[in-house]
């Protein structure tokens, strides 16, 4: 067996941690701990559709969710879509946790040029930590998805 068609290693937005992928199980690794996976609160991979001629917009993804942690709402807002105006792609992903916002993130990518506007949104106690993947990567792409994962945090006693 070949490890290292198993094994992945990715940055975090807007973390210091990375995302390490070993076969079908998720860790983050930082310089202050472990932490592992222990769901996927919500996953949906989606594909980018054509312009609608009759009002210029290309809706790829339109989300809202709520969703019970610990006890309290975490809401979830994202929209992956294509408009006029100038052309280009626009991403939204709106968070609130026990209706605190913890993540007010907008970015456009077009022709002219983009920006980001916001805040990632990313949630972390001591005990465990809610980490969210958007991404929208151009047609017939696999790596149009929202994911939205729950890690809890591991000691590791090393002798």
């Amino acid at each position: 067996m070949d490890i290292t068609s198993n094994f992945h290693i990715t940055d975090i937005r807007h973390s210091e941690e990375k995302r390490l992928e070993i076969g079908n199980q998720v860790y983050l690794v930082s310089k202050h701990g472990v932490s592992v996976r222990k769901e996927i609160i919500f996953e949906k991979e989606f594909i980018r559709v054509p312009m609608d001629k009759s009002n210029g917009v290309a809706q790829h993804l339109s989300f809202e969710g709520s969703f019970n942690i610990h006890g309290k709402l975490l809401d979830i807002s994202a929209q992956s879509k294509t408009t006029f105006g100038p052309l280009g792609d626009r991403l939204s992903l709106y968070a609130y946790y026990d209706n605190k916002v913890i993540g007010n993130y907008r970015a456009l990518r077009s022709y002219m040029g983009g920006g980001i506007d916001g805040k990632w949104p990313f949630l972390k106690t001591k005990d465990w930590s809610i980490i969210f993947t958007f991404n929208s990567t151009g047609f017939y792409n696999k790596n149009n998805l929202l994911r939205i994962e729950y890690f809890k945090y591991i000691n590791i006693s090393i002798s």
